[in-house]
């Protein structure tokens, strides 16, 4: 049984490591909302805390870098499906000022 439980365990890492290549593709989600007086953006980022994120403007691409220390595998079955590390870059729509 042990073989059987071992074959499963790394299967699920398997599947949990492919979730979060994919994951670190398309993340993280972003909402822009623009009016009169200014541009906001919306920028989803799970399980990262403020001090992990970095945002740095260039004319008008905004950068976003997050960074966080993996943490110790426990007993869950599905694990590393959320990116560790998210580094985008986004063309904004207008011009920013950036004071």
């Amino acid at each position: 049984m042990g073989l059987v439980k071992s074959m499963a365990n790394e299967m699920m890492k398997e599947i949990g490591n492919k979730s979060r290549e994919f994951y670190e593709f398309v993340l993280p989600p972003v909402d822009m909302h623009l009016d009169d007086e200014k541009l906001t953006v919306l920028i989803d980022l799970p399980g990262f805390e403020k001090k992990d994120i970095r945002l740095s403007l260039d004319e008008n691409i905004l950068s976003i870098q997050a960074c966080k220390e993996e943490v110790e595998e426990s007993h869950h079955m599905i694990c590393n499906q959320r990116p560790n590390v998210i580094d985008k870059k986004i063309r904004l729509p207008v011009d920013v000022n950036d004071e």
